[in-house]
């Protein structure tokens, strides 16, 4: 397993403008959601009620610490994620997060329902994340970091 990395400020800040500039994709029985940090998501709302939950996450298990791994290292790390998330009680939905440049490959992700901020916090440490994305009902998702 990698070790959390030390980052400078300017890697953290580069990292940041990334993660923040990333699209995040709900697959959503029949349409994409597409969520955005810092930007609330009607769509997003309706769905956590339907489900009767007031918050979710999107966690992904590629690329520990943002190191890019195989294609292979990577999917087994998502079923492994999507395994954990079975077994508990938390409805969820496939999502993926896409870089708008290009430059990263796509990750396949989990859009949780209900897990609630450490819950949220605790899987996105178990899969050697830095940041997970959290959202509530009715509020603009942010981005969390879990290096800090």
């Amino acid at each position: 397993m990698p070790f959390p990395p030390k980052l400078s400020p300017q890697q953290y800040t580069a990292l940041e403008l990334v993660y923040q500039q990333t699209l995040y994709e709900v697959l959503a029985h029949e349409r994409t959601i597409t969520v955005r940090v810092d930007i609330r998501n009607v769509e997003l709302d309706y769905l956590l009620q339907r489900h009767q939950r007031t918050d979710w996450t999107i966690v992904t298990a590629y690329n520990p610490y943002s190191q890019q791994l195989s294609a292979a290292e990577n999917e087994l790390r998502n079923m492994a994620l999507t395994a954990v998330v079975e077994q508990s009680s938390f409805p969820y939905l496939k999502a993926i997060g896409r870089d708008p440049s290009g430059e990263w490959t796509p990750e396949s992700s989990l859009f949780i329902m209900g897990m609630g901020g450490h819950g949220a916090i605790a899987l996105g440490k178990q899969f050697e994340q830095n940041a997970i994305l959290y959202g509530t009902l009715e509020h603009p998702p942010e981005l969390v970091w879990l290096l800090k």
